[in-house]
């Protein structure tokens, strides 16, 4: 337990400093988390063998192993995010007023079309913002590169198999839904049929 508690007090003082510790929790978890456009929750296809953890964490106990081109049913998901930090260089995308460029943003979790989920002096807003130190030199966007990128946020996604655990998303192993894909079977109906299909 008291490892633990050390752990997290060194995660909270490199990413800048305990005043974080009372404003956000590092790591910065986000529940129910499907995080690409079109991401649903459902029958996933298992492309390579893979373990099942009873936690969301690789040293619990390995409940598990899903084999290749087989199915599972996945019914939640929750993100791992140990945060970014960038500092302001420029005039922000959006939400200028209640960004001050004085102090560093932290970078959380990837929302999809360019945006992520930030924090700074207690509020969280969505934005276009750079997520790596190389993105604003090797392919610069004005959208995103008003800031530089000091520390590079890690995400680690965790789904829950149905009466199973958890599976680390991770090398390909799982394809989840995507919604907005023609492959999917409610999909293709609703394009034959240009009606509404049972579930």
């Amino acid at each position: 337990m008291f490892n633990q508690f050390l752990y997290t007090l060194l995660i909270l003082f490199s990413v800048s400093g305990a005043l974080y510790a009372e404003e956000i929790q590092i790591p910065f978890i986000v529940e129910n988390a499907c995080p690409f456009e079109g991401c649903t929750f459902g029958d996933w296809r298992v492309l390579s063998e893979t373990n099942v953890y009873e936690q969301p964490d690789k040293n619990s106990h390995i409940v598990a192993s899903l084999k290749a081109n087989t199915s599972v049913n996945v019914v939640s998901g929750i993100e791992v995010v140990s945060p970014g930090r960038a500092i302001v260089i420029g005039e922000p995308y959006s939400h200028k007023e209640l960004i001050d460029s004085g102090k560093e943003i932290l970078i959380l979790n990837y929302w999809g079309e360019g945006r992520s989920q930030v924090f700074q002096s207690g509020n969280f807003f969505t934005t276009k913002i750079a997520r790596t130190k190389s993105e604003c030199t090797e392919r610069p966007n004005g959208r995103n590169c008003w800031v530089k990128v000091l520390q590079e946020p890690v995400s680690n996604w965790w789904v829950k198999a149905k009466d199973l655990g958890w599976v680390l998303m991770e090398k390909g192993n799982l394809r989840p839904i995507n919604a907005f894909s023609s492959n999917v079977p409610y999909n293709k109906c609703l394009k034959r049929a240009q009606q509404s299909c049972a579930a």
